[in-house]
């Protein structure tokens, strides 16, 4: 009998636990189509692309529109896009994960003095956007900035159009579990 009433109580906590991740997937999927929707003359532009991975939406920003070489001033282009990305935020409730990315190309001895490595480049660039967003009210609060350098590219590292691909800046919206609802 006690076996029984486990195995029932078991299956009581599963159905419960289904139905949770059922909702926030739901929310995830209804999010996702709400960036796309607001977003789509970036994407249709290939200045950024939304992905939706492991219970996060991910805003994959292309360095092109962001920034020059080596530098962390953002360009007019990736003020405009990053303005239309705060514009969606401003009222969500989601955490804000800004992620810097390099190639693997070193930096050049030009640069070097004031911004040793990729570690240096990829972290100050997030930094970079994290403030941008500050200045178009995003709470400070919920936003962190990250480098990983060369570590996580996206494509192998092997042509120009593979390096310009990796270094790009990512903004992971991770949802409030608190606000989840069914």
């Amino acid at each position: 009998m006690a076996c029984e009433n486990e195995l029932a109580e078991t299956r009581v906590q599963c159905d419960e636990q289904r139905v949770l991740q059922e909702a926030k997937d739901r929310q995830l999927l209804l999010r996702e189509h709400e960036l796309i929707e607001q977003l789509a003359q970036d994407i249709e532009a290939k200045n950024i692309e939304i992905e939706r991975l492991r219970g996060y939406l991910t805003v994959k920003v292309m360095d092109k529109v962001l920034f020059q070489s080596g530098s962390i001033v953002i360009l007019p282009k990736g003020e405009a896009v990053l303005t239309r990305i705060a514009a969606t935020l401003v009222n969500s409730q989601e955490s804000i994960q800004v992620e810097g990315h390099t190639d693997d190309v070193p930096i050049g001895s030009i640069l070097a003095s004031r911004i040793p490595t990729n570690w240096e480049l990829s972290v100050l660039r997030a930094v970079s956007v994290v403030r941008f967003l500050e200045n178009n009210n995003i709470d400070s609060a919920r936003m962190t900035a990250l480098g990983h350098s060369k570590f996580k590219p996206v494509v192998d590292n092997d042509s120009e159009e593979n390096r310009q691909r990796n270094r790009r800046v990512e903004i992971v919206l991770v949802p409030n579990q608190d606000l989840i609802s069914d």
